[in-house]
This record gives C-alpha cells, sequence and structure tokens, in this order.
C-alpha cells in the first residue's frame, strides 16, 4: 500500500526509509501556489545548525532563493531573521559569518517592503548586495539566483547597486507613513517605535516590522503623540482640535470632540493615571479615557503662550511658558511647579531650558540667565536650580560667559549637559561618568544651527561609550570624536530636514533615531555610525524629469540646479551640466532623438549642449520658459513661458536659436501646448477675455499666423487637465473622467472617449485611462470601447496615478504614489509581470525597449530591466550587464572588481613602470659616458 500510494517500483532500497517529495511551495494544477511546507521551512535550518552542516544550510536555505522568497511568504519576517540570527550564534568561520550578516542586515533594511510584498526579494537584495559578490561566493551565488529565478515574481530587476548597502551606518528605515510624522515615541521597553500622522503605526525594532497599523479616520493631520507609562494608551491631537486616544493593544481609537472652547486651538496633551490631559495657553481639561471631563483648571502667569507641560502624575505637573514672539527676539522663558495644587514661584530664563526628571518629581531645572559678570553683554550662563519648600533655589553655576544658546539638553544616562549654538555644540559633563572635559564641536562653515522652534533648535547625541558625538543639522547627520573634537565625517541622513533626534542606548542598544519631514523615520547603529558604505550615485535634489534614448545609450534627468548625463547600461552618472555654479534654476530640458544635442533653460536663458565636445553651442536669452517642444524633425523648437494671465510663445531655428515668429496670447490657466500629429497646427487653450471664457486658438505651426478660435462646446464640460495631439488635424482635450477629441479642420467637437488620460500609442490605436477614481484601463481609441481592463477601480484616497507605454510598447507601466509602487504589464496579454514598490517618492519615470527609469525625491534615479519571464533573451541579457560581469567599476571605487580585471590592470602598470626604469637607465649609461 505505501509503495503504491507513493508510486515506488521496487521493494528495496538503500536508504533509511522512503517518504514523499517535500518541495518548498506545494502548486496546484494550473500552477498557483496551493500551500506552503511550514514544517520544512521551521524545521530544517534549526537541524541543519544543530548538525553543523553549514554548507548544506547555505545551499539549501540560506543562500537560496527559493527558500528565502518562500519563507517570506509564509512566515512573518521575524522568523526568517531568527534563522539568521542562530547561524551567526553557532557560526565561528569569520569570512563565512559576515557573509551571513550582510544579507540579514539587507533583509533587515528592507524589512518594512518585505512585509508587505515579499516578490520584491530579488530587488532589494540585488539592489543592496550587487557591489559585494567580488568579495563573497554566497552572496555572488544568491544574486546570480535572483537574476535567474526571480522574473516570474518580479521581472523589474536593478541595473546596478541602488539601494543603500548593508554593514553601514544605518540599521533600517521605518517607512509607511503618507505624510510628514509628527510625533513619535519609543515604548518604556525600548522594542517598539509609535508614531502619528494620519494614523498610529507600531514599528518593532528588531524587525523593523510595522506589527499595529490603526487608522482613526479623521479628516485632519494628527500633531502631536503622548504614551503612557505602562504604554498601554497613546494619545495625540489633530490639526481640527480634536483628541484620537488609542488603546494600544486593542487598536481600538476613541475620538474626543472640541475638548477646548469653541475656537480655543490645542498646544498639547498628557497621558496620566488613564486619564488624558488637554492643555492650550490659559488654561488645561482633564479627560478619562472614554472622553468625559474630570477637572479644569487656569493659568495666572505673566507671560501669554504655554510651551509645554509635563505631568509626573495627576496632581504634580510643570508648566512652561514663553513669550510668544515669533521672530525670537524675545525669548523669556517662564516655569511653573505645582503640587496637590501649592504652586511654586515662576523661576526664569532668558534663553532655554532643560528639566532633570525622575519618576518622583524635578531633581533640578537648568535655565540660561544673563551673566552676572557684565549685564550689558550678550554673554549668558547655564544654573542649576531645585525645589526646596516649594521654592526655586539655585543649587550651582555650569557654565558662565557662553555666547548665545538655541537649546539645552541632557543625555539619556543625565551625565552631560549639550548646548547648541550657532556654530555647533557644546559639552558640559555634570558627573564623573560624564566626558572627560569640556568639548565644543564645530560644523563646517557653510553649515549653521538656527533656532526653529521656542527654546528649540537641532540636536545632539553621544554613543553609548562618549566616544563620538551625533549633531543632526538639516538633512544631514554630523559625526565628531570626543577625543580630538574634531569632526570625523557627514553624510546625508534624510531628503528632508531632520525633525527631531533622539538615543537608544539602554542594554545592548547603541543606536540613534532620527524622524524627518520626508515621512521616514531611522534607526542608525552608534557602533558602525561612522563605517563605509558604498555610495549611490544621486542629486542633491529632487529629479523632476528624466528623458532618455535608446540609441544613444544615455539617460538626462531634471533637478533644479543641475543637468546629470546617465549610462543606460552602467547606471553610472557620467557628468553633470549646469552653466552657473550656484543658484541655477532649470525649468526643462530636451534631448535630440540622434541623442547629439540638448537643449535646456537655465536662469532665463536658452542653451544648446554638445554631447560629444562637452560644451555650448549656441545661447539665447529666454526667459520664464516652462515648456519646450521639437519641431521641423528637431531643426525648430518652441518654448512657452506663462506668466500670471499670459503666454509667450516663441520658435527658434536650431542651432542659431535665430527667432522665427512670436505668439502672445491670454491665459486663464497655464496648460502645456500641443501640435497636432500632421504637423500643421499649434494649439494654445487661451482666454477670451469678452466671453469671459476659454477657448482654443490655433496657429499656424510653421510660420505662427493665428489662423481661427474655436469655443468649448461638448457634452458634460469639465475643466481641462491637458491638451494632447491625435490623429492628423484632431486633438482631445483631457479632463477627470474622459478625453474630448477636436476636429481642428472643420472646427468642431467630435466625440468623446471615457476614460482616457492622453497616452497613447504611436499608431494612435490603443490608448490608456488611468482616472483619479483609480483603475488602469486599456482602450480602443477607434471604437471609443475598452480593450482591456488592468487594474480594478478601487478608492484610495487622492493619489497621484502616472501610467504610459514603454519606447516598444510591449508594455504598460502604472505608477501611484500612495503605495510607491511601479506596476509593470504585458500588453498583449494584459497579465501584471512586476509590481515594484520604491521607497522613496517618484516625480518621473522614463523608459527604454528594455528597462524603465525613475526620477526620485531623494535624488536618485532608479533603473530597473524589464526581466520579462516569457522573453528567451532575458537571462542573456542580465548576464551581460557591466554591473555583473566586473568590466567596469560601477560603485566609484568602493567594490573590489573582477579578479582577472585587477591582475590585468596590475600587469599594465608594471610594464609602464618598467619602460620608464629603462628609459632612465639608459640617459644614466649616456651621462656616464659622455
Amino acid at each position: 500500500m505505501q509503495r503504491q500510494k507513493y508510486s515506488i517500483a521496487e521493494s528495496t532500497g538503500e536508504a533509511d526509509r522512503k517518504v514523499s517529495p517535500q518541495p518548498l511551495v506545494y502548486v496546484d494544477n494550473n500552477g498557483h501556489v496551493s500551500r506552503f511546507n511550514l514544517r520544512k521551512f521551521s524545521e530544517m535550518p534549526h537541524h541543519l545548525i544543530k548538525a553543523k552542516r553549514f554548507t548544506d544550510l547555505f545551499r539549501e536555505a540560506l543562500f537560496n532563493y527559493n527558500w528565502l522568497h518562500g519563507k517570506l511568504s509564509a512566515f512573518p519576517l521575524e522568523f526568517l531573521l531568527f534563522d539568521f540570527q542562530d547561524t551567526l550564534d553557532n557560526l565561528e568561520e569569520e569570512d563565512t559569518k559576515q557573509q551571513v550578516l550582510l544579507v540579514a542586515d539587507a533583509l533587515k533594511l528592507g524589512g518594512n517592503i518585505l512585509s508587505k510584498i515579499p516578490d520584491n526579494l530579488a530587488n532589494q537584495l540585488v539592489g543592496r548586495l550587487l557591489p559585494q559578490i567580488w568579495r563573497f561566493p554566497y552572496i555572488k551565488d544568491l544574486v546570480e539566483q535572483c537574476d535567474r529565478i526571480s522574473p516570474p515574481h518580479n521581472a523589474l530587476v536593478p541595473v546596478r547597486h541602488c539601494l543603500l548597502s548593508p554593514g553601514g551606518p544605518m540599521k533600517f528605515s521605518l517607512e509607511g507613513h503618507q505624510f510628514a510624522i509628527f510625533g513619535y515615541t519609543l515604548t518604556s521597553d525600548c522594542r517598539y517605535v509609535i508614531s502619528v500622522s494620519n494614523k498610529f503605526l507600531t514599528w518593532d525594532l528588531a524587525t523593523s516590522e510595522v506589527c499595529r497599523d490603526v487608522d482613526p479616520h479623521i479628516e485632519g493631520l494628527m500633531l502631536g503623540l503622548s504614551l503612557s507609562k505602562d504604554n498601554r494608551h497613546a494619545a495625540a491631537f489633530t490639526s481640527i482640535n480634536q483628541v484620537v486616544v488609542l488603546d494600544v493593544m486593542l487598536g481600538q481609537c476613541t475620538i474626543i470632540e472640541c475638548p477646548l472652547n469653541p475656537r480655543d486651538e490645542i498646544v498639547g496633551l498628557c497621558v496620566v493615571d488613564h486619564s488624558v490631559v488637554v492643555y492650550n495657553s490659559y488654561y488645561w481639561r482633564r479627560f478619562d479615557l472614554k472622553g468625559s471631563m474630570v477637572e479644569e483648571e487656569y493659568f495666572n502667569v505673566a507671560l501669554p503662550q504655554i510651551l509645554e507641560m509635563i505631568f509626573i502624575d495627576i496632581d504634580h505637573y510643570i508648566a512652561i511658558f514663553w513669550s510668544g514672539d515669533e521672530e525670537f527676539v524675545d525669548r523669556r522663558i517662564e516655569i511653573l511647579h505645582c503640587q496637590n495644587r501649592n504652586k511654586s514661584d515662576v523661576l526664569h530664563s532668558t534663553q532655554c531650558y532643560c528639566l532633570d526628571l525622575s519618576k518622583d518629581g524635578v531633581n533640578a531645572v537648568f535655565v540660561t540667565q544673563v551673566s552676572p559678570a557684565d549685564e550689558n553683554s550678550n554673554l549668558i550662563c547655564i544654573n542649576r536650580y531645585g525645589l526646596q519648600t516649594g521654592m526655586w533655589t539655585k543649587l550651582g553655576e555650569v557654565s558662565s560667559s557662553i555666547p548665545e544658546l538655541f537649546q539645552i539638553s541632557m543625555t539619556g544616562d543625565k551625565a552631560n549637559l549639550i548646548g547648541t549654538v550657532v556654530e555647533g555644540f557644546i559639552i558640559w559633563p555634570l558627573k564623573p561618568s560624564g566626558v572627560s572635559c569640556l568639548s565644543q564641536l564645530t560644523l563646517p562653515t557653510e553649515f549653521r544651527n538656527v533656532i526653529s522652534r521656542p527654546a528649540g533648535s537641532n540636536s545632539c547625541l553621544l554613543n553609548k561609550d562618549q566616544s563620538l558625538a551625533l549633531g543632526g543639522v538639516r538633512e544631514y547627520i554630523f559625526i565628531w570624536d570626543l577625543g580630538s573634537e574634531q569632526l570625523v565625517k557627514f553624510f546625508r541622513a534624510h531628503y528632508a530636514r531632520i525633525i527631531h533626534m533622539s538615543s537608544l542606548t539602554e542594554g545592548q542598544w547603541n543606536c540613534a533615531i532620527t524622524s524627518s519631514m520626508d515621512r521616514t523615520i531611522k534607526v542608525w547603529n552608534m557602533g558602525n555610525i561612522a563605517g563605509k558604505v558604498y555610495p549611490i550615485e544621486k542629486h542633491d535634489n529632487k529629479i523632476e524629469k528624466v528623458v532618455a534614448s535608446d540609441e544613444g545609450g544615455i539617460a538626462v534627468s531634471m533637478t533644479r540646479t543641475c543637468l546629470g548625463i546617465w549610462n543606460l547600461k552602467t547606471g553610472r552618472l557620467t557628468s553633470s551640466i549646469a552653466q552657473a555654479q550656484v543658484g541655477a534654476i532649470i525649468t526643462d530640458v530636451l534631448l535630440a532623438k540622434d541623442s547629439k544635442t540638448i537643449v535646456w533653460t537655465e536662469s532665463d536663458c536658452l542653451y544648446l549642449w554638445n554631447l560629444h565636445s562637452k560644451a555650448v553651442i549656441s545661447s539665447c536669452s529666454e526667459p520664464g520658459v516652462e515648456q519646450m517642444i521639437y519641431t521641423e524633425e528637431g531643426t525648430r523648437i518652441i518654448t512657452v513661458s506663462p506668466s500670471e494671465n499670459q503666454v509667450n510663445i516663441n520658435c527658434r531655428d536650431l542651432p542659431t536659436f535665430n527667432l522665427v515668429y512670436n505668439i502672445q496670447t491670454y491665459i486663464k490657466k497655464f496648460r502645456k501646448v500641443c501640435t497636432t500629429p500632421d504637423k500643421h497646427y499649434l494649439v494654445v487653450l487661451a482666454y477670451n477675455d469678452t466671453a469671459r471664457k476659454e477657448q482654443l486658438s490655433i496657429y499656424h505651426l510653421k510660420k505662427g499666423i493665428f489662423l481661427f478660435r474655436i469655443q468649448l462646446r461638448y457634452p458634460q464640460l469639465r475643466e481641462v487637465s491637458r491638451i494632447v495631439g491625435f490623429h492628423g488635424f484632431y486633438i482631445a482635450l483631457v479632463d477627470n473622467e474622459k478625453a474630448n477629441v477636436v476636429n481642428c479642420r472643420e472646427k468642431k467637437f467630435s466625440r468623446s472617449i471615457q476614460k482616457w488620460s492622453g497616452q497613447m500609442t504611436r499608431d494612435e490605436n490603443l490608448g490608456l485611462g488611468a482616472p483619479a477614481r483609480g483603475g488602469l484601463y486599456l482602450i480602443d481609441l477607434r471604437s471609443g470601447e475598452l480593450a482591456a481592463t488592468f487594474i480594478e477601480p478601487a478608492n484610495e484616497g487622492v493619489f497621484r496615478r502616472d501610467a504610459g507605454f514603454t519606447e516598444n510598447e510591449e508594455y504598460v507601466w502604472y505608477y501611484h504614489s500612495g503605495r510607491k509602487t511601479i506596476r509593470l504589464f504585458r500588453l498583449e496579454e494584459a497579465v501584471m509581470i512586476a509590481n515594484l514598490c520604491i521607497s522613496t517618492d517618484v516625480l518621473c519615470v522614463a523608459t527604454t525597449a528594455w528597462s524603465v527609469l525613475a526620477g526620485g525625491n531623494d535624488g536618485s534615479l532608479g533603473m530597473f530591466a524589464i526581466a520579462d519571464p516569457s522573453r528567451e533573451d532575458t537571462q542573456t541579457m542580465l548576464a551581460n550587464l557591466p554591473s555583473r560581469t566586473g568590466l567596469r567599476d560601477f560603485s566609484q571605487g568602493s567594490a573590489v572588481r573582477d579578479p582577472l580585471a585587477r591582475f590585468r590592470a596590475a600587469a599594465r602598470v608594471s610594464l609602464v613602470m618598467e619602460r620608464r626604469r629603462r628609459r632612465l637607465q639608459s640617459k644614466e649609461n649616456k651621462l656616464e659616458s659622455d
């Protein structure tokens, strides 16, 4: 019976026993995954580790793409990371241990994406580990497996190293908010981070996974966050004066509507003893967790604005008030202490303060006051005060005669006081366990600290052993050696300003946490904060436009301050172009079809650049250009310069920039102009001041002569979002619901095409529809009917949706700014072959016949090869990429080259040196003979 059940013909065998096959994934008759082999995923690594069979473990599990992808799909990321940690605890060989650690760290860095879309595993591993393939054989084999096996899961494969490599300062990035993060806090056990924007997110610091996502469905944003001491309840107030109370364990929310008087805005709140305290500058109110008011109290102080309230318990609080001067000229601060309704006298500060609190009350308060040595000078001193019988008493002086301070704060162990000044930071030791002596840390000359809020500015932290100091200024992190007070390094940590910075040095942790306006929270390993990483080539500013050319093998990226020329095969930024070294403002760029010249507008000037000679061929003055169009097969260029209610259109010859004609007309709102496909008409959406309505103004494309107007009359007239040339002498006016086709020759409306967004194939037969309500459709433009549905419509909120055809028109791409994903569909079958999640916001997308390029808000240009599993040449194309062959050093000298290439380079250097030695020897011999 057993032999018949498992289809075994022979009656005897050499194996200990015969069992059924144990695949990682079970599939049905249609090839779809039916279930996972959970026992094999959970038990096999444990047994191989205990048996010390590490070679089998690496081959079958930790460096096996199918196993990694299957376990990520079947289990949370935490279970997979446990296998890596168990392996590290039992490994002894350092080289192998480093390879295991690199893969584990790569999974942690991409944990936020992998927990949602496991099919992005290859993208994360290749994008982060590609520079390591020349050093570590197991990693090289894993990357090759990703290229070979992953295309059926995700057909967009990185062309080059494009993600932060593991082993560097960043431990992981916590991403998931769609709006800026205005508050975050650590739980008391330092295991979780809770943050707020329009929803509550809770992250596990061990794995970087989102372990709880609670959306209270409010209209505004949450601006503050407070967590109870037992981590059971959290509360936040919103921009529309609501208070949201969250049960952290159950994920249930209670909303308190208008907790203060009408028109009174909430300044802050606290969660204390199973109640919520809400306050503004005049009074505070306490509510129970169900939203019922328990008590209230009014303030009676001289300064008009409250800055902060801190509750130690229900009957014990501290209130800080400030002058309310938004220019920060008057920076007076008053500190009020109240316990059991007994208020202390007011403690005055001139600039900033710092509280030393404990569970029982106030240990001390550090305030800045005018230096008694010279009251007429700008020098201040830092004094330490304490409470004695309800009165503030001076306990000592920390420092005297120091320059203006923006902020003072204490380290977590309360052994040091850190002050923020214009040029940098000053650290004073408060205890013997603090820093050895007074330290002054200076920023580079191009960076300066500024006051950003009352008694607040940029923060500085110390690592666990107090050997390094970290400061966050703008979007950069600076690292100083405290022994020498020298700046070790600085790097760009976020692509927007850092809002808050805190340290986590309890237990085994030695980390810094930063939150930024880029909607991310990042955790940095201060034990390796000064370590080197493989650099990623990117711009300093966001990429606003990308144009690519398969023929020339290049892509041109445009930022506000410069242009970048990228090699499509290597993915490298080969050069940057900008006429002005400082203050350049670039608004548009065009790449010629032959990929030999570039036209761009910079600071009210028009430039023609030759890519071969790398020089400007010609230039002219052209202010305010927002759009450029090639005409006459690239021999002319049209520039469009809108102003408040007028648009100026110039047509110029290339390469001389001689003016051919000029058009000026009135507009209500600027939309980009277009030309008809038959190259006869130039169409502008102009404004008729007499009729007070918009109309189409038609001009002769070659001569610039005004021909006629077309009134907008068609069913369901909506605001026009864009104009596109359609077919022959037709154009299409696209709105949020449809595209309205207008016959320019007969001057009349032709028909409406529902859901069409303006994108179409070159033969003008097929178009794409990506309406604001969601969904993606393929439309037959001849009949106006839907040919296929790529994505079903769904109510996902107000997000930007972009779609288009690839250059060879074999695929359709679709970007959703809320999901941060680029989805790729095979046009012929309407089947999705890729769902790529990108951590940064994508502002522009360009395509070639074989790749997709994504310009990011952080200045990076992601390049992804289209590895369609149905094509036979996919594997050859990936294998021949320079980043895989090692023919070029694709990481700017940071990666190790192919050993054969290194040997050849060394041989050439040796040959040159030998020739030089022989020439010198011959000269010496000649001199001796003379």
